[in-house]
């Protein structure tokens, strides 16, 4: 190995080892709260005796969630490698060649995306195990095959199978819409390499199958015909028409999570879009009109969705959903037709994939509810990996040098950074002051009736942070800090 080349590969391992440490301190900073209380207290040893009966079929991320809750350098390590493994799988599955600067674009990307996403992610560990490890599956999947999208021919390692066979199937126990993703994405592959290929290889066969039948596995859990025979209390078929159902959810819920609310990840997507639309010289009469429109209509959807990001405008928006989801929709359909302005096939046909995992990952949520900014996270992320993608196949089809975008990347990395961290290291530090402050005020008075619990300054960035005598997790936080049930907590601003 060339000196260079050594210098090179350690300034890598450097670079990726600072944004392992910063994940680490950002998990050390984020406090349990919510379901987590739940699955620390006895109820969630329960739940796993009787190996989450009728609960649901979420066994991989269940067991974790009873793991991590309990061990706090192993939730620090987990989460800090695991959201690291999720952006570098991005730069895998959407580039030829990943990079520093690509790295670091899939970072900006995807903390910028909305608060209220953020919060019931990569601010709670329930939803972190749920919600994140099964999309990063997905992507290590995808990783693992991408050559049947880019290249002629894929070549694996005899003992790949194997692999296969563990990825496929215990990947179907995490989250529902994430195991019907993947046993269509597992179906895909296997069409396409036999369709490309005219061949048929064992490692997909293998995930194929394992992926069935952790699926089977899953489903097979009382809790899902609970919830056909509406007797689930939390999760339901929602007793509307099935259009009022489409309707309702998309207008009020996941046109807002999945667009409106994610401005810095749309006009990312919008300029890669027109890059690739303007670099088409198109040749037929119905293209140069598609390409004419798009570009204006991406244009357009970006300023629309900038104002209603301001502030002193966002309640004006706020108050027309209804033309706000059809601006959404307009956008989804438009940017269906980007792929068109792609000359090499195999880009255009993972780019319409990419695209189906933004529908895809949503869908099941017309049928059963509740649908909350968590579950359009998925979506979330195939919108960033069709844009990342798009921009590669820009990168790779002019002499756009991506690579001399490092510096304002990396600055603009610190930015996000530091924006995100301050608020969660303030959040982290009344946490423990606040644990430690219960801990002494029991043991000096183990009988009193009223407990001052200082308030979370920063709530917006974790799903239900404050142990309120509302919120009916709080009875578990108190069993867990052996706090009498009889015992009001009440939330305060800040102790002195």
């Amino acid at each position: 190995m060339k000196y260079a080349d050594k210098i090179e590969k350690n300034g890598r391992y450097f670079f990726y080892g600072l944004i392992i440490v910063y994940f680490g301190w950002l998990t050390w900073n984020t406090p349990l709260t919510g379901d987590d209380w739940t699955w620390q207290s006895s109820l969630g040893m329960d739940r796993l005796h009787t190996f989450f009966a009728n609960y649901n079929g979420r066994y991989v991320s269940n067991i974790l969630e009873i793991i991590l809750v309990r061990s706090e350098w192993l939730r620090i390590v987990f989460h800090a490698f695991v959201t690291f493994g999720l952006l570098y799988f991005m730069t895998k599955v959407t580039t030829k060649k990943p990079t520093k600067s690509v790295f670091l674009l899939a970072f900006i990307l995807v903390f910028s995306m909305s608060t209220k996403i953020f919060a019931q992610t990569f601010g709670w560990t329930a939803g972190f195990v749920n919600y994140i490890v099964s999309i990063v599956l997905i992507l290590v999947y995808l990783t693992i095959v991408k050559r049947v999208f880019t290249q002629n021919e894929p070549t694996y390692h005899k003992w790949t199978v194997y692999g296969m066979v563990a990825l496929g199937f215990f990947s179907q126990l995490i989250v529902e819409h994430g195991t019907l993703f993947s046993v269509y994405t597992a179906i895909l592959v296997v069409i396409v390499t036999k369709y490309k290929l005219k061949k048929v290889y064992k490692e997909h066969v293998a995930y194929l199958i394992a992926s069935i039948a952790g699926a089977i596995c899953m489903f097979s859990n009382g809790a899902y015909l609970n919830v056909l025979l509406g007797k689930d209390d939390y999760r339901n078929l929602l007793d509307q028409s099935f259009t009022e159902k489409v309707v309702d959810i998309y207008t009020n819920r996941m046109s807002g999570y999945v667009f409106e609310s994610n401005m810095w990840i749309i006009l990312f997507i919008s300029v890669a879009a027109i890059l690739v639309w303007s670099h088409m010289k198109p040749k037929t009469v119905l293209l140069q009109v598609i390409q004419i429109v798009s570009i204006f209509y991406f244009y357009a959807y970006g300023i629309v969705v900038t104002l209603s990001s301001v502030p002193s405008m966002h309640k004006i928006f706020a108050e027309h959903t209804y033309t706000m989801s059809i601006l959404s929709l307009v956008y989804l359909i438009i940017l269906c037709l980007v792929p068109l302005a792609i000359a090499d096939r195999r880009t255009q046909a993972y780019s319409w994939y990419l695209l189906s995992g933004v529908i895809l990952m949503s869908l099941p949520f017309m049928f059963i509810s509740p649908y909350g900014p968590r579950c359009a996270f998925a979506s979330v992320i195939f919108l960033i990996l069709f844009g990342m993608k798009l921009l590669d196949y820009y990168r790779h089809t002019t002499s756009f040098n991506f690579e001399k975008l490092f510096v304002p990347l990396t600055m603009l990395t610190l930015v996000v950074g530091v924006q995100l961290g301050v608020p969660i290291a303030e959040n982290g530090h009344v946490d423990r002051a606040r644990l430690e402050k219960i801990a002494t005020d029991l043991e000096a008075h183990p009988n009193r009736k009223t407990l001052r619990v200082e308030r979370i300054p920063n709530p917006q960035y974790h799903w239900m942070p404050n142990p309120s005598e509302k919120v009916f997790m709080t009875q578990f936080f108190k069993q867990n800090h052996d706090i009498d049930e009889d015992v009001t907590i009440k939330i305060v601003r800040k102790i002195n």
